[in-house]
Parts: C-alpha cells; sequence; structure tokens
C-alpha cells in the first residue's frame, strides 16, 4: 500500500507537477511509512521474545495494538493521497482499507489488547508474589 501510495503521487500530477512534490503529501507518506514501520517493529519483537520461549503477552498485545492503528491509518492516508481513484475498485486501495477496518476489531478491539497488559502486569506481580512468600520475605 505504501509503495503504491508513493508510486501514485509520484505518477499524479496537479497544478503543473506531481502531487509528490507538495511538502503535505511527503509528510503524510513519511507517517504512514513510520507507523508501518513501527508496527513491523513491534511485531518482531514480539516474534523475538516468543523465540525465546517467553509468553510475551505484553508485546504482542502492542504490536496488535500497533498493527491495527497503522493499517487503518496508513489507509485513510493513502486514500486521501489517492483522491477519489482510492475507491475505484480496479485500484485495490478499496480492499486494503477493508482488512484495515476488519483487523481493528479481530479478536476484539484495542480495548482487548489493552487488557492483555493489564493480565500480564496481573501475572507478574502474582509470580513476584509468590516469590516473596517462598523466600520468607
Amino acid at each position: 500500500m505504501l509503495e503504491r501510495t508513493v508510486a501514485y503521487t509520484t505518477m499524479r500530477h496537479q497544478f503543473g507537477r506531481p502531487i509528490a512534490s507538495f511538502q503535505a503529501a511527503q509528510h503524510i507518506v513519511a507517517d504512514m511509512h513510520i507507523a508501518l514501520s513501527a508496527a513491523w517493529l513491534a511485531a518482531r519483537s514480539a516474534l523475538f521474545w516468543i523465540g525465546q520461549g517467553r509468553t510475551a503477552v505484553r508485546e504482542t498485545a502492542i504490536a496488535r495494538m500497533h498493527a491495527a492503528n497503522a493499517a487503518k491509518w496508513a489507509t485513510l492516508n493513502a486514500h486521501q493521497l489517492h483522491g477519489g481513484m482510492g475507491y475505484v475498485v480496479e485500484t485495490g486501495l478499496h480492499r486494503w482499507s477493508e482488512r484495515a477496518r476488519v483487523l481493528s476489531t479481530l479478536g476484539g478491539g484495542a480495548d482487548i489488547a489493552a487488557s492483555w497488559l493489564d493480565d500480564d502486569e496481573a501475572s507478574r506481580a502474582a509470580v513476584t508474589e509468590r516469590l516473596r512468600r517462598k523466600d520468607g520475605r
């Protein structure tokens, strides 16, 4: 989606120049890249900890929240840069928007992922308490 948006803004001209040359469009594309990269890095972090044998509830929740927000936000901005072309079925952008919408609610919204963070804190506190009792503190 990001590559397609960059290609489209480079190709589409307005006021005699590509819309990619406008600073506002450049900022939107840069923000899309940052959001998608942050989601990718959060997912890689979760995978790393899972690969190390950890449950990684916190990292998974963070990755889930980043991915859902980044996908939804990036597709909305892609639509803005594509203008009316973003709604034409042949461009495929509508499919990405639909997937982002579904992803943001699949398995529960951000509130469900946030509750995973609460559960992780509760389980850490329980383990800490058990260790304290075991050590006689």
